[in-house]
């Protein structure tokens, strides 16, 4: 994407107020990415500044109940690429790679959000999500 679009789009919302309601929910989705806990509480990769970020993404999570959603969980083996480039985190079978607590309740995800697991940084690559 040209980043003159991104520039673009920026401007057009700028000092707009967005509301939920104004997504229909047959067509949106609300995705969430990598509120693991080895990124908010533990391990290599966990970051004390994403405690800030924390509550806004359970308040909209529960206001968008009817709402299709996805929650994309970093989640490797042992011996996946990632690890070569990045402290070894989030390995499959370990806490690290569970949704955070403050997320992990039925009131949060909703009735029907797909959990996908993700071995890159790109979600969008996981067979979950391609499925």
């Amino acid at each position: 994407m040209d980043i003159n679009k991104i520039f673009d789009m920026e401007k057009e919302i700028k000092g707009n107020t967005v509301y939920l309601k104004d997504f229909p929910e047959e067509n949106t989705v609300i995705v969430t990415v990598d509120m693991v806990k080895g990124f908010v509480n533990k391990g290599m990769l966990s970051s004390p500044r994403i405690n800030s970020i924390i509550d806004a993404i359970v308040d909209l999570n529960k206001r968008s109940n009817g709402y299709k959603k996805i929650f994309f969980l970093d989640e490797h083996e042992e011996n996946s690429s990632e690890l070569t480039t990045y402290a070894k985190h989030c390995i499959k079978g370990t806490e690290e790679s569970e949704l955070i607590d403050e997320l992990n309740t039925e009131e949060v995800i909703g009735k029907d959000a797909a959990m996908i697991s993700k071995n890159s940084t790109n979600g969008f690559h996981a067979p979950g999500f391609k499925e």
